[in-house]
């Protein structure tokens, strides 16, 4: 092995750690709200906050290291106009 297969494997062992990390934090933060949603009880702006939190590092997650382990993606650019794939392109011209 040399050192840069070292390397590769320590980087995808982070990113395994990372990932499993954000799971346990999705799963806690879904749950929480999800039950608070189903029971008619108030969300509350800490729990938004905790959402939107999930939302940013599990994006930046995938844009930063997943997107670049896959040959056929790119990474988002990190500006507003850009679109996610699930979502059909938007023209801008009028």
């Amino acid at each position: 092995m040399t050192d840069s297969d070292d390397w590769e494997r320590v980087g995808r062992e982070t990113l395994h750690h990372s990932l499993d990390c954000l799971l346990e934090d999705a799963d806690a933060t879904v749950e929480q709200v999800a039950d608070a949603v189903y029971w008619d009880h108030d969300v509350s702006e800490e729990q938004v906050e905790a959402m939107r939190q999930l939302v940013f590092d599990l994006e930046y997650a995938t844009e930063a290291y997943l997107a670049r382990l896959c040959e056929e993606t790119e990474s988002w650019d990190d500006d507003q106009e850009r679109t996610p794939s699930r979502l059909p392109a938007v023209s801008n011209e009028k």
